[in-house]
């Protein structure tokens, strides 16, 4: 029994092992990757690369003297391959290390070594980086291409129940896609996450609606698209 119990315990460690590296494989963090000094207060760029993954990714930061983790962002597009983070003020140390995580199947992968976050802010760092008002500004400085968005009509119009949309955007970026009923006032908010550039498709589900007239936009960066969808009995 004692033979077997080994037996199957080494299989299974060989077994996960496999597996964890399997899973690595598909996502590889290039910055920061070890040996890094980080100034806290610098935005830091994230970034990576995806080996043949598309998905949403939670990116957590690691404490080495902690043995924690700190969530700094969630649900962001695998294909963005960058991502800035603010890094608090409070954090010194050469323990960090960054870990992505998928939001949906648990493929991870952690950089290799520890990087430092330091309070002296004389240190020199590669990926030293201007202030900026938030996430979504600092992203767009990395978009060179003009950004258009673009909502078809969804199918069928007018629903009684479910109805599918179709929705365009040009580039990565972060989307808010909402319905407003005829006051102008906001019934559903049915999107509000960074996607990839191309056209996209959404089914919503309308159970919870009255009937009327109802306008849904899409908004990215401050540009609009804009129509109209009936929900009927």
């Amino acid at each position: 029994m004692n033979i077997l119990f080994i037996c199957f315990s080494f299989f299974m460690l060989l077994f996960f092992s496999k597996q964890c590296f399997t899973q690595s494989s598909f996502i590889s963090i290039t910055y920061p990757n070890g040996g890094e000094k980080i100034y806290n207060g610098d935005t830091l760029l994230i970034k990576w690369d995806a080996h043949e993954f598309d998905g949403d990714l939670d990116i957590f930061l690691w404490d080495g003297i902690k043995k924690e983790y700190t969530e700094i962002a969630s649900d962001v597009s695998s294909s963005l391959k960058v991502f800035p983070v603010a890094i608090p003020r409070d954090l010194s140390g050469n323990s960090f290390r960054i870990k992505l995580r998928s939001s949906n199947s648990g493929i991870v992968n952690m950089s290799k070594a520890f990087f430092t976050i330091s309070d002296d802010p004389n240190i020199s760092t590669k990926n030293r980086l201007p202030d900026f008002k938030d996430v979504d500004e600092l992203i767009n400085t990395y978009r060179e291409e003009k950004l258009t968005v673009k909502l078809g009509q969804n199918y069928p119009n007018p629903f009684n129940f479910m109805t599918e949309l179709k929705y365009f955007i040009s580039k990565q970026e972060k989307i808010k896609l909402a319905l407003y009923n005829t006051e102008g006032r906001e019934v559903a908010l049915l999107l509000d996450k960074y996607v990839p550039g191309g056209w996209h498709s959404l089914i919503v589900n309308g159970s919870g609606l009255t009937c009327g007239t109802y306008l849904l936009m899409l908004e990215s960066n401050g540009i609009r698209s804009m129509t109209k969808i009936l929900k009927t009995d």
